[in-house]
């Protein structure tokens, strides 16, 4: 089928039944991580995962610089220093929260140039985690087994708009984890919660952020590849099961990271900066499996998807003939 009949098929009655396949078969199948995995090594996913990490990186720090503008700027002296009780409790350096701590006070003490800071700082993250964003569509174009037919300025306009809902989701999540004990009774207590309120915030704010986690990865399942047949799924098999995976294999790294390895005495000064980026890799790796997964789950459950879904929303262009 060519790629302008796939295209009709958006508004025929083929895209219903594809669509209505997907409620064929089990939602999860044992059979669905084999393939997933061996589909895993065939797409050489953690190559793609390596290079989605590099961009990650470049976006991470323009990031941080916002959030530290952001919380220089709108952020209480309790907000500050219970962000960094939560470094120090995790782990981190007392160079790295005292680095922290620093930049956040400094910020707050000159607020004005903190709003400068702010729009600064969100165009910059915003630009570096696009770049992010679109790596991202890149290797799940490999998994998708599509090629990318999006112009220049309609990729970069979506992945501009997507990586700012992307941005705020993550913002929502950091307050979620940095919003707890006396500063969530604090907070709670102006509109009247008080105690109550914080003791079921400190219950209530671990599932909302794994719900806004899951968000994020259904959003970037859905906008980032270039594929014809994809309809939002906020909870999909694949986003639980990266989640999960992300969840597990970033606290088994950081045990072994504290018990078992040699970071600090092979890598000296670089120690931390080597973790961050193996910890990205794992990150990214957990998010591309879960988007296997899906491909391959979606594949089981839609007769009709083979002939569809291999198919690009947009054409590569193909070149011109002599």
């Amino acid at each position: 089928m060519g790629w302008k009949a796939r295209r009709l098929t958006r508004f025929s009655g083929k895209a219903a039944a594809v669509t209505d396949g997907r409620q064929a078969g089990p939602f999860l199948e044992l059979a669905d991580f084999k393939r997933a995995f061996s589909r895993f090594r065939e797409d050489q996913i953690t190559d793609n995962a390596a290079a989605l990490t590099y961009y990650s990186l470049l976006s991470l720090f323009p990031a941080l610089l916002f959030c530290a503008a952001l919380l220089g700027t709108f952020g209480q002296q309790g907000l500050i220093d219970h962000a960094t009780s939560y470094l120090r409790d995790a782990g981190a350096p007392q160079d790295t929260v005292d680095a922290v701590k620093g930049a956040l006070s400094s910020a707050q003490d000159q607020r004005g140039k903190a709003v400068v800071a702010l729009i600064i700082g969100l165009v910059i993250s915003l630009n570096g985690a696009s770049g992010a964003f679109g790596a991202a569509g890149r290797a799940l174009n490999v998994i998708f087994r599509v090629e990318e037919g999006r112009g220049f300025v309609r990729r970069k306009a979506t992945d501009l708009a997507w990586t700012l809902c992307v941005m705020v989701l993550a913002l929502i999540t950091m307050v979620l984890i940095f919003l707890g004990g006396g500063l969530a009774a604090d907070v709670l207590g102006k509109i009247g919660l008080g105690d109550t309120g914080a003791t079921i915030w400190l219950y209530v704010r671990w599932p909302a952020a794994l719900a806004v986690t899951m968000t994020i990865y259904a959003i970037v399942y859905y906008a980032a590849p270039n594929v014809e047949v994809r309809h939002f799924r906020w909870i999909s098999a694949g986003a639980v099961v990266g989640v999960v995976l992300w969840i597990l294999a970033s606290a088994l790294f950081f045990v072994y990271v504290s018990n078992f390895s040699s970071y600090s005495a092979t890598y000296g000064a670089f120690a931390g900066a080597v973790i961050l980026i193996v910890w990205l890799w794992v990150t990214n790796l957990a998010l591309l499996f879960g988007a296997e997964l899906n491909a391959v789950i979606d594949l089981r459950r839609s007769p009709h998807l083979s002939e569809t879904y291999d198919g690009p929303v947009l054409p590569a262009k193909e070149p011109a003939e002599a």
